[in-house]
């Protein structure tokens, strides 16, 4: 009956209206990417209302996402709902996400915590891959402009049965840009390769999985002209430039059934990203490694009630030259959320989280959310 509607899961992790959601979800979906001419998930959220682009550093091009009004460290990025980006890979990881292999996006800001922990402070940018048609479909794209700008890849994605398959892979090269001709550039050039992959496969009709990897390489440099080995060599170019070479390879895994009123998804993601980087004539080298995990149980006590909980464990380790501490964390936490619809009009989402941080303690976190629509013309 819905077919032609716009569905969101992140506020709730159940299938919505937009129009139904009770916690209020903005979407972009493909073809508004597509309009944009988005290169990558940057260039997607880019101009969207109360959503900042922040490039916090003219000679590397570090990029953050800022909603409601607090820093980028405090928005959640998310890929089909499980966080695949590690601190680390916030830097420069969102700049690699081709966004050729977007579906839509979905963004919730302010607090939503009780599902997503304590990195959602901000708010939420949940990126759902595309699923293929049935049958097949395939794109190609090349795109050249000034400033040896170049930009060319691909998707093809293939359904047939219970199985349906995507692959995505893209390359950019940009070169520096240096306006005032001072010798400095005020535009970092880089270049860098992404690939995903993506296998859906319906085991039977209550039970489906989800496998999908990803892999970012990216080369970048700013400030001094020339070449990377030409910058590093002179010690008087090197003294204002920023050379950063990363690698970013993901895997998740998800696996939902449904037995009568009774969903469970399983969840497990892994990260691993590495930079080696010279700033300015300083070295910084980091290896981090992430693991999530959760298992999530979704019961639909009554038909105007819905039970949601979960427990999650997230590992992160960040090896580094330059620390000042051992940064190894561990998070575990549990959570429930009640989704109760006592009159036609009236919504309420109650919710309560509690995380362990091995270095930070405990955290509480309460949440409520209602939506009332009394007229017909009011939400």
């Amino acid at each position: 009956v819905y077919e032609d509607e716009d569905y969101v899961v992140t506020g709730s992790r159940l299938k919505r209206r937009v129009k139904d959601a009770a916690v209020k979800t903005e979407l972009i979906r493909a073809e508004r990417i597509e309009a944009k001419g988005a290169v990558s998930l940057i260039d997607a959220l880019r101009y969207e209302p109360g959503i900042r682009i922040d490039n916090q550093c003219s000679i590397c091009n570090t990029t953050a996402v800022k909603l409601a009004g607090l820093p980028g460290r405090y928005t959640q990025v998310l890929i089909d709902g499980l966080p695949v980006f590690s601190s680390l890979g916030m830097t420069y990881g969102l700049l690699m996400m081709d966004a050729l292999g977007i579906k839509q996006v979905e963004i919730v800001k302010g607090s939503n915590s009780v599902l997503y922990g304590t990195d959602a402070i901000g708010g939420i940018v949940n990126v759902i891959t595309k699923t293929p048609t049935r049958g097949g479909e395939a794109s190609a794209f090349f795109e050249g402009g000034n400033f040896d700008y170049r930009r060319i890849g691909g998707y093809a994605g293939f359904g047939k049965g219970p199985i349906s398959m995507a692959l995505l892979g893209s390359y950019t090269q940009h070169g520096k840009i240096d306006r005032d001709g001072d010798g400095i550039t005020e535009y970092t050039g880089y270049d860098s390769v992404n690939v995903m992959a993506t296998l859906r496969y319906r085991i039977s009709k209550r039970t489906q999985l989800q496998l999908q990897t990803s892999a970012q390489l990216d080369n970048r440099q700013g400030g001094g002209l020339g070449s990377a080995i030409e910058v590093l060599d002179d010690n008087d170019k090197r003294a204002f430039s920023e050379t950063i070479t990363s690698q970013r390879y993901s895997g998740t895994a998800i696996l939902k059934h449904k037995q009568g009123k009774l969903t469970l998804t399983t969840s497990v993601s892994g990260v691993s990203h590495k930079q080696d980087s010279d700033y300015e004539g300083e070295v910084y080298v980091g290896d981090q490694l992430v693991i999530f995990g959760q298992q999530q149980a979704h019961l639909q006590v009554l038909k105007n009630l819905g039970v949601l909980a979960g427990v999650a464990y997230r590992f992160e380790n960040l090896d580094e030259n330059l620390a000042l501490s051992e940064y190894t964390y561990h998070m575990p936490g549990v959570y429930v959320q009640a989704d109760w619809a006592p009159t036609s009009w009236l919504e309420v989402l109650p919710g309560f989280r509690y995380d362990y941080h091995n270095e930070f303690g405990s955290v509480f976190t309460p949440r409520l959310a209602l939506k009332s629509s009394p007229l017909s013309w009011l939400t």
